[in-house]
C-alpha cells in the first residue's frame, strides 16, 4: 500500500492514502508537494475516526464543566 505525503517547504504537512487527495491538498497551496513514503505510516500515527454531521458545516459545542461541578473519579 503506498502512501503519499503532502510536504510544505520540505516539512510533512500530511499523509494520504490516495494520490488524488494528496495532490488536490497540495494544489491549495504554492510550497506544497507530493512525495511517495515508504514504509507507509509511523507507528506512533495516532488513527481518528470523524463523525457525519450531514449539512451541517460546523463542529457540535462541547459540554465544559465548571470546576464546581466536576466530581471525582472513584475507580474502587
Amino acid at each position: 500500500m503506498k502512501v503519499y505525503e503532502v510536504r510544505q517547504y520540505g516539512v510533512r504537512y500530511c499523509q494520504c492514502g490516495l494520490r488524488q487527495k494528496a495532490e488536490e491538498i497540495a494544489s491549495l497551496h504554492s510550497g506544497r508537494t507530493v512525495h511517495v513514503v515508504v514504509p507507509p505510516i509511523e507507528p506512533e500515527t495516532i488513527d481518528i475516526s470523524a463523525e457525519d454531521l450531514g449539512h451541517e458545516l460546523r463542529l457540535r459545542g462541547q459540554l465544559i464543566l465548571d470546576y464546581d461541578d466536576r466530581l471525582p473519579l472513584d475507580l474502587q
